[in-house]
């Protein structure tokens, strides 16, 4: 990598360049993970949910456990052209 003249990762200043960007990289990356930490230590004790919400409502998680129960039954073995599909236990 050539950063402006000085070749970074083989000469002996682009060491000294790249070792001078990383101690800089460190304590960010350190606050980085303190805030993020704190604001999900205020978001739970705000009682808020942490991850991804459910996109189905309670409803339609039970048609599709329904559907998964039902749709493996539904061909029987005889038929050719159905397509067997596996699906894991809910």
């Amino acid at each position: 990598m050539i950063y402006g003249y000085i070749r970074v990762s083989t000469s002996k200043m682009g060491i000294i360049v790249l070792s001078l960007m990383a101690s800089f990289a460190e304590p960010e990356r350190k606050n980085t993970r303190e805030r993020v930490t704190a604001g999900i230590q205020a978001s739970l004790s705000r009682g808020e949910r942490i991850g991804r919400r459910k996109t189905l409502s309670p409803d339609g998680q039970n048609e599709v456990n329904h559907i998964r129960l039902v749709l493996p039954f539904q061909n029987s073995p005889d038929d050719t052209e159905s397509h067997t599909r596996q699906f894991r236990e809910p």
